[in-house]
């Protein structure tokens, strides 16, 4: 059974968005930065599933709309080069690329669809196939 990782502090999103994902894939969910490092140190996660707009936990931006991508750069891009990721946001398209324009190859950019739960599920088959 593959396995997908999510990074997300908002409880409501898990449960309305990652909840479908249990009946196909092993889902782990995390909900703090630190907790998304320890799991990637003792597990291997066929993707993972990073909320761009995390608090900000240890690291030196100021800005919270950058944590998931900052925590990818610090954290997984260099001890997981081949990690697939998809960063997940309420971001538009176009404010995605502006605020990182560099797409680089495993990542994936998702916008929440708040009205079909099935947007992620979808994404995530269409990854993993």
């Amino acid at each position: 059974m593959k396995t997908i990782l999510v990074l997300d502090d908002n409880p409501q999103n898990n449960d309305r968005f990652i909840h479908p994902l249990r009946n196909y894939y092993k889902v782990d969910v995390v909900m703090a930065l630190s907790s998304a490092e320890r799991k990637m140190k003792h597990n291997r996660y066929d993707l993972v599933v990073i909320d761009i707009m995390m608090p900000i936990q240890n690291l030196p931006i100021t800005n919270e709309l950058q944590t998931g991508m900052e925590f990818f750069n610090r954290k997984i891009k260099e001890s997981y080069p081949s990690q697939e990721v998809i960063f997940w946001t309420n971001l538009t398209k176009d404010s995605y690329d502006s605020f990182f324009p560099a797409n680089t190859a495993h990542i994936d950019y998702l916008q929440k669809d708040k009205t079909n739960v099935n947007h992620l599920l979808n994404k995530v088959r269409e990854i993993l196939k």
